[in-house]
């Protein structure tokens, strides 16, 4: 995985990259420090907080998690973002959603988001080169 020493704009979890997080592996644990020392946010979707509970992060470790991150709802905004970057993909898979709403909430932050994704052949689909995807290993 490559190892950004600083961040200049957003970093952005997707579902795995959140229950790493979560299970305080080590890796994610120091890019949870560098982005706090670059001093920009840590965002997650609030849909990716749904996907993650239907698989390994419950209870308490949720509420954890959320609170230590800034949660962007899903807005009427980023709802109409996120059809436009499926749209401009030419696929309109549900398969791609919960992804394509990570992308747009990185991609109306300010500043050039990272994304920390086990997907990232369809996150840089989506972003179209407008962010930096870190693919998980």
């Amino acid at each position: 995985m490559t190892r950004p020493t600083q961040f200049d704009g957003p970093v952005v979890f997707d579902c795995e990259a959140l229950i790493r997080v979560v299970a305080k592996d080590p890796y994610f644990t120091g890019v949870v420090m560098r982005a706090r020392a670059s001093l920009v946010p840590i965002v997650i979707s609030a849909a990716t907080i749904v996907e993650a509970a239907g698989f390994r992060i419950k209870g308490p470790a949720m509420v954890w998690a959320v609170s230590r991150f800034t949660v962007r709802p899903l807005t009427k905004e980023i709802a109409i973002r996120a059809a436009g970057l499926l749209a401009s993909i030419n696929r309109n898979s549900h398969s791609l959603a919960i992804d394509a709403m990570v992308c747009a909430t990185a991609l109306l932050e300010s500043g050039r988001p990272t994304i920390y994704t086990s997907d990232p052949s369809d996150i840089e689909l989506l972003t179209a080169g407008k962010a930096d995807v870190i693919p998980l290993l």
